[in-house]
Parts: C-alpha cells; structure tokens; sequence
C-alpha cells in the first residue's frame, strides 16, 4: 500500500514524514527505496514531540504513521497530528 501511494503523490525531492516506531519493513522500505532510488526524501520523527511533528510537517507531501506502532503498540492521537 505504501509503494503505491508514495508512486502515486510523490516525486523526486518530496518529503515524506513517517513516525520513527513503524514497522521494520516500512522503514527499510524508506531509507533503502524511496530515498535512494526515488530521490525522495523521508523524515523519521517521534510522533510523541509535538513540537518535532509540527516542525518535520512543513513542506511535507504526506505523513505516514500506524497507530498502534509496531512493534513497541505507540498509540498516535491521529486528529492532533492532521
């Protein structure tokens, strides 16, 4: 699912914000994929640090988050971060 709305919105030199306790899959995805071989550009952040989120938003295309995280069940108050 993640592939195809990362190929779907982005393009090269896009932002994506991704809460930094998401799946290892999702992350490896990320870092190895999305930003080498796409060029884009994603942004791990601690969805706890309001001030952090708020920060890494910011010119962001979307914002990635599972509520709860896995593996560590982080629960995101979803309407806070829209």
């Amino acid at each position: 699912a993640l592939s195809a709305i990362v190929h779907a919105l982005c393009k090269t030199g896009d932002k994506i914000v991704c809460i930094d306790d998401v799946y290892g899959g999702t992350q490896r995805f990320l870092r190895k994929q999305v930003a080498p071989v796409y060029g884009m550009n994603p942004v791990f952040v601690d969805f706890k640090d309001e001030a952090a989120v708020e920060k890494a938003v910011e010119g962001a295309k979307f914002v990635w988050l599972e509520t709860p995280t896995n593996p560590n069940l982080e629960v995101t108050d979803i309407a806070k971060i829209s």
